[in-house]
């Protein structure tokens, strides 16, 4: 959530907003990346033990000793 404010009414302008709204849009589009990222390093970390577990799967079901 982005906030401004002031005690004078009209103090801001029509650029004024614009600008704000797009450095909101920024600032949610930043959010929705670090989201992502943090998404796709527990996926890789989980995908890594699954990896670990196949592996260790395959050698004791092929281990003949």
């Amino acid at each position: 959530m982005l906030a401004l404010g002031s005690r004078e009414q009209g103090n801001y302008t029509y650029k004024d907003r614009r600008i704000v709204t797009g450095m909101a849009g920024f600032m949610g589009i930043g959010s929705e990346f670090s989201n992502i990222s943090k998404a796709m390093v527990n996926r890789n970390q989980e995908l890594k033990t699954l990896n670990q577990i196949e592996d260790t799967l395959a050698a004791s079901t092929f281990d003949i000793d």
